[in-house]
């Protein structure tokens, strides 16, 4: 899936190197592929995976947030909804 230009420019700015490399690497993916995002509590998790579901609906993807609690993927939303 293509990235329309410079939309990712505007997400870079606000990810730290480690969030942007995990961004990329979602981006990347092959139709159907999908990505875990792991790591510590305040590791920016949340970030990549709005970021990555902004950019891939932008693209006219589809994105699905799974999670094993509920406030996980009501966080996810809330941070989409405020890109």
């Amino acid at each position: 899936m293509q990235t329309p230009p410079g939309s990712q420019d505007l997400h870079e700015e606000a990810l730290g190197l480690w969030q942007t490399e995990e961004l990329e690497r979602a981006l990347s993916l092959p139709p159907y592929g999908f990505p875990a995002v792991g790591g510590s509590p305040g590791a920016g998790k949340t970030s990549i995976i709005a970021a990555a579901a902004c950019e891939i609906a932008t693209a006219g993807g589809k994105v699905l947030i799974t999670s094993l609690t509920n406030v996980a993927v009501d966080n996810a939303i809330e941070s989409i909804l405020e890109l």
